[in-house]
């Protein structure tokens, strides 16, 4: 894939992926950073999404924050 199409696809894939967590965590009741409202933040703290990733908390009793998100491989069930 070129370069500017691998860009803009990971910008979108990474964008959707922050959307999915602020409703998710909405959904929940669970903290979100304060500072990941804005996507530019989330996207300055975690970065794009890696190619067959996505954004886990390391421990699930715990909010949507930068110490506790991170990208890891997609469980195989969902590739």
């Amino acid at each position: 894939m070129e370069h500017s199409t691998q860009y803009i696809a990971n910008s979108r894939s990474t964008r959707r992926a922050w959307a999915g967590m602020i409703r998710f965590a909405e959904a929940l009741g669970a903290e979100i950073e304060p500072r990941w409202e804005s996507f530019g933040y989330f996207l300055d703290d975690l970065g794009y999404r890696p190619e067959g990733a996505v954004l886990r908390r390391r421990d699930e009793t715990q909010g949507f924050t930068a110490t506790n998100c991170a990208w890891m491989p997609a469980p195989e069930s969902s590739r």
